[in-house]
């Protein structure tokens, strides 16, 4: 049965092979975007990713913005979709923590909210640290009781990006048991591109790393023969996204995604 849906963030590279995926396979998507004039340029490159472009539509919206910017059509055109997928986020460098809170929290809740009062199931995007508790509790996060955790120490600990995905993860599995709704968290190793063309956007950590090594500006290995950057290729985690958004066994569920095989942080560069 094709499901209507609902993306945020889906013109990232994460989201764009979403997309992709998802009107592959027959699911008519509604995406939010800042910009919705934008939209005939992403149907464009859904296509050119093996998607089906005509089966996008799009509404105007804001993450930082109340109600998500959402008008009343917008709204009523929102409520049909079966799954909302949470994939949008604010990444900078010198980001504050204000800043990052507006959108990768507040607007986490607001997406959460919008997703609980309509009966959709979400699927938010986390990160595979979040499976790492020894490190969660190493940076000051109270797993016992996440709401007691000092968020503005965590902050100053990772930096406002990562903090402030950390706290809208605890955020968010607390106001979706709240509201008796159903969540499904996807936590992502480090992206990698398409198993089979290799596509990745530039702005992509990794591709960062392989053009620093390329261009000999990477005068050193960061970490050491004990760290792991473990990597997960775009396609199978889009695959792996659709499958369990639409798995009634997977509601209430935590997925980590990563390559197990992943050479350590210096073998992977050795590689490269």
């Amino acid at each position: 049965m094709h499901q209507q849906c609902f993306v945020t963030g889906g013109s990232g590279f994460i989201g764009q092979h979403l997309l992709a995926t998802l009107t592959r396979k027959g699911h008519p998507v509604t995406v939010m975007l800042r910009a919705p004039e934008r939209l005939p340029a992403l149907r464009m490159q859904i296509d050119r990713l093996g998607g089906d472009g005509g089966l996008l539509g799009a509404v105007a919206g804001d993450l930082s913005a109340p109600g998500l910017g959402l008008n009343a059509a917008a709204a009523e055109q929102l409520r049909r979709a079966a799954v909302v997928f949470h994939l949008g986020v604010q990444f900078a460098w010198g980001l504050s923590a204000e800043q990052a809170r507006a959108v990768n929290v507040e607007g986490a809740l607001a997406v959460a909210e919008l997703a609980a009062g309509q009966r959709s199931r979400l699927l938010m995007v986390g990160g595979f640290m979040l499976a790492n508790h020894e490190h969660l509790q190493r940076i000051g996060i109270d797993l016992q009781n996440p709401a007691a955790t000092d968020w503005r120490r965590v902050y100053r600990r990772t930096g406002a990006y990562e903090g402030s995905k950390l706290e809208a993860h605890f955020r968010v599995l607390a106001r979706m048991r709240e509201l008796d709704a159903e969540l499904t968290v996807v936590h992502p190793a480090t992206v990698c591109g398409h198993s089979r063309t290799g596509h990745i956007l530039p702005a992509q950590p990794l591709a960062g790393l392989i053009g620093n090594l390329a261009s000999g500006v990477l005068g050193a290995i960061p970490g050491s023969p004990a760290h792991w950057l473990p990597l997960v290729c775009v396609d199978f985690l889009a695959e792996l996204m659709v499958a369990a958004a639409f798995d009634a066994d997977q509601a209430g569920q935590e997925i980590l995604a990563l390559d197990r095989h992943t050479p350590n942080l210096q073998g992977m560069l050795q590689q490269l």
